[in-house]
């Protein structure tokens, strides 16, 4: 039932269809996979439910930012990151 965004630190690339912010879902084993990523620098959090297209809107991700986990992919770099769902108040 979640969604895992990946979107650039560096608010200049926060446009629509950027190819640096990406959604998926999780697989039923909680595996999730983003391919073709752009090298540089990154945040990554979780959404439920999420309204389509609002991960391209600058307040949306202005208000993940602090929530987020900060990640830097390297060209041609492959990395497991682990994600914890919060739920609840």
């Amino acid at each position: 039932d979640h969604t895992i965004l990946l979107y650039p630190a560096d608010s200049k690339y926060w446009v629509p269809q950027s190819r640096r912010i990406r959604v998926t879902r999780a697989a039923s084993d909680g595996t999730y996979t983003f391919r073709a990523i752009p090298p540089g620098d990154y945040r990554m959090t979780t959404l439920i439910d999420p309204e389509p297209g609002s991960w391209y809107e600058r307040d949306v991700l202005e208000q993940l930012d602090t929530s987020s986990v900060r990640i830097t992919l390297a060209e041609g770099e492959r990395k497991v990151e682990h994600v914890r769902v919060r739920t609840g108040g």
